[in-house]
């Protein structure tokens, strides 16, 4: 794996914090190389817990990044 070849995956909790998180995976999106894939999981509140436990078993991500409350990753 070099770094050029990840599977990242962003976990998005829309409604933590104040600032809107879009912009954020905006630029996420816009920094992806074709040979990266990104998924984006945004929490809703139902069954979060599991939703996350069978995506990272079935999407097996390299990284996983977590957008904070205050618009920090």
């Amino acid at each position: 794996m070099t770094p050029k070849n990840i599977t990242l995956l962003a976990v998005v909790n829309p409604v933590s914090g104040a600032l809107d998180k879009e912009s954020i995976v905006r630029s996420l999106k816009e920094k992806m190389t074709p040979q990266q894939q990104l998924h984006i999981f945004t929490t809703t509140g139902d069954k979060d817990k599991q939703r996350l436990r069978d995506l990272l078993e079935t999407y097996r991500p390299d990284r996983v990044i977590i957008v904070g409350g205050d618009g920090t990753l």
